[in-house]
């Protein structure tokens, strides 16, 4: 079973600001808290009508996607997150952010984080500013998709 046969459940997704440290400590605190906010901004925009949003802590958000939806939209509304993400201006370049998507299986939240939070950091093993999509089954391992 891939992504595609799951769309039908919504899914899970999890969004790390790329180097949020590194900018937190060249710009200062206050400036980290403004891109934060900017960040839960533009996740509001990309998926506010579709789930619940919420920030994890740090730089990680997390966007509970209730409503069904084929991939391309998903997609589509990641794409609208990274752009939301890209135009917030530091002074040498771009915020970016690496996110995580796994299909939601009912009573599985635990190990749907897990999943989530292990494709976030393959999308910043694989160099940052994507996504990648994955699936679980039950205690195995995810397969991963990487996206844009």
């Amino acid at each position: 079973m891939d992504f595609a046969e799951k769309e039908k459940t919504g899914c899970f997704v999890i969004i790390d600001v790329d180097q949020f440290k590194e900018i937190n400590d060249c710009y200062g605190h206050p400036a980290g808290d403004k891109i934060l906010t900017m960040v839960a901004e533009s996740l509001t925009e990309a998926f506010g009508n579709h789930g619940i949003i919420g920030r994890l802590g740090g730089d990680e958000f997390l966007a509970l996607v209730n409503a069904p939806m084929p991939r391309e939209e998903i997609e589509a509304h990641l794409e609208k997150l990274k752009d939301g993400i890209a135009r917030i201006k530091l002074p040498d370049g771009n915020v970016t952010c690496s996110i995580g998507v796994i299909p939601v299986e009912e009573g599985y939240t635990d190990e749907l984080y897990r999943s989530a939070d292990r494709l976030l950091y393959e999308a910043k093993k694989q160099g940052k500013d994507q996504f990648v999509f994955g699936y679980h089954y039950r205690d195995k391992e995810i397969d991963k998709e990487s996206a844009g």
